[in-house]
């Protein structure tokens, strides 16, 4: 079972990771800080648990978190806070709620993915909550540099079955917040020539990697195409590029205008990478100027469809694209 967790906050490396490391276990969507964002994803996307991932939040931002929480309440979704000892004492400070599960990090993603399982588990199962403080002794483990006791746990997923797809490595860097600039130049660096690691699919259907950088978006794209294919989403570039250095897919659809990179940037760089450079690439893009479109088709991609993206248009450009 994949869990629905809607992700607000200032830790893009937390946040990241759990589009890129907890996939098996969570449909991760993302909402702005903005008040207004905050409660229409809730109210409209219904996650499973609601997540804010600190640092160094300002003392309004988590007071925006409080407003909410009337809503969050009213729909028995569970909060979840991320963050250093002092981001989530400093949390505990200004707000005079508290969260069901309090998470400190640095903490690798497997761990974290763990520690929410087994408190979604635990709720459903009927059992009492437990005090939001953080066990220090389970913390202590799973920062642990050693990490001896819970090494054979590590890829473990909800379901149970180890995952050695990615193993990682005994002693990793602590996934402090880093600049895009530092991400982008170590996704780079680490990339390799060669087939990666499959994607866990269905063989008989195809994979396809939609990059927007709207949830909303990505949640209706979502629903138009998974009765016939697998879908992942990613929220930015940098993000779909970071994916598919350890997954495969058959085809992306790109959004245009994206904050940072546009998708024609997204694109060269696919392009310009042995690993994604035969991708098949559709445009879907509210983009009507004709100079960007002229930009866009310069590079070739195999198909551009206009927003609001016409169900059966979309089907059927994929269909000729991918001839299933």
């Amino acid at each position: 079972m994949r869990y629905k967790i809607l992700l607000t906050g200032k830790n893009n490396a937390v946040i990241n990771d759990f589009f890129l490391q907890m996939d098996d276990d969570f449909e991760a969507l993302t909402t702005s800080l903005r008040y207004e964002d905050i409660l229409n994803h809730v109210t409209y996307i219904r996650p499973d648990v609601f997540c804010y991932c600190l640092f160094n939040e300002t003392l309004d931002d988590l007071k925006r978190i409080g407003q909410v929480k009337s809503t969050l309440d009213k729909y028995n979704i569970p909060t979840i806070i991320i963050g250093s000892e002092m981001d989530c004492s400093e949390f505990a400070r200004a707000t005079t709620w508290a969260a069901n599960l309090m998470i400190n990090t640095p903490m690798k993603a497997a761990h974290i993915a763990s520690r929410i399982i087994r408190y979604l588990n635990r709720r459903e199962d009927g059992e009492p909550e437990m005090p939001v403080s953080v066990d220090p002794f389970e913390n202590a483990l799973e920062n642990s540099p050693n990490n001896s006791i819970l090494s054979g746990f590590e890829n473990i997923s909800a379901g149970g079955a180890a995952d050695s797809s990615f193993p990682q490595s005994a002693n990793p860097a602590p996934s402090a917040p880093h600049s895009e600039a530092s991400e982008i130049d170590q996704i780079f660096h680490s990339m390799q020539p060669g087939a990666g690691p499959t994607i866990k699919t269905n063989s008989a259907r195809k994979h396809i990697l939609v990059v927007d950088d709207n949830p909303i978006m990505l949640k209706t794209i979502k629903e138009h195409l998974h009765d016939k294919y697998d879908v992942a989403t990613a929220i930015s570039g940098k993000v779909a590029l970071k994916f598919l250095q350890k997954k495969k897919t058959d085809l992306i659809l790109l959004d245009y205008e994206m904050p940072d990179e546009n998708g024609a940037e997204v694109l060269k760089r696919l392009r310009s990478d042995v690993l994604t450079k035969d991708i098949p690439v559709i445009f879907l893009t509210g983009i009507t100027e004709r100079n960007k479109i002229a930009q866009a088709l310069v590079l070739k991609p195999q198909g551009y469809l206009l927003k609001p993206v016409d169900h059966n248009k979309l089907l059927e450009t994929i269909s000729k694209v991918l001839g299933v």
